[in-house]
């Protein structure tokens, strides 16, 4: 059909949500070896256009709601060369220790995440 495969958004709200964090003050990687996991417990998409391969796509990512044990983000999906709006998406986390199971996030994880979300 040549249309992006809707599966494929989630690996860009991914990467919009690492860099994300990693604009916050601190990577990804860095939280894993801490032993601070943020898998997603639920995604929302609403597809609005397509995306066509070779589309340049920019996806605008904020942080909704954090507290110590959850985390939202917010994300748009927009085509500037089309002057289409692709997608609107947001997703949930629970930060959870290496064993599994769901553990609070420490005070400055919290306060630097508070910052990108208004301190909601």
């Amino acid at each position: 059909m040549g249309f992006v495969h809707h599966s494929r958004y989630l690996v860009y709200m991914e990467n919009a949500r690492t860099e994300m964090l990693r604009a916050c003050g601190e990577s990804y990687r860095e939280w894993e070896e801490r032993g601070l996991l943020l898998p997603v417990t639920s995604v929302k998409i609403d597809y609005r256009k397509p995306a066509f391969y070779d589309d340049l796509l920019t996806i605008r990512t904020r942080i909704v709601s954090v507290t110590r044990l959850r985390l939202v983000f917010a994300y748009e999906v927009h085509c500037y060369a089309r002057n289409a709006h692709i997608a609107t998406a947001t997703t949930e986390h629970v930060f959870m220790n290496k064993k599994g199971r769901p553990s609070r996030t420490d005070p400055d994880t919290l306060t630097r995440l508070s910052r990108w979300s208004g301190g909601k």
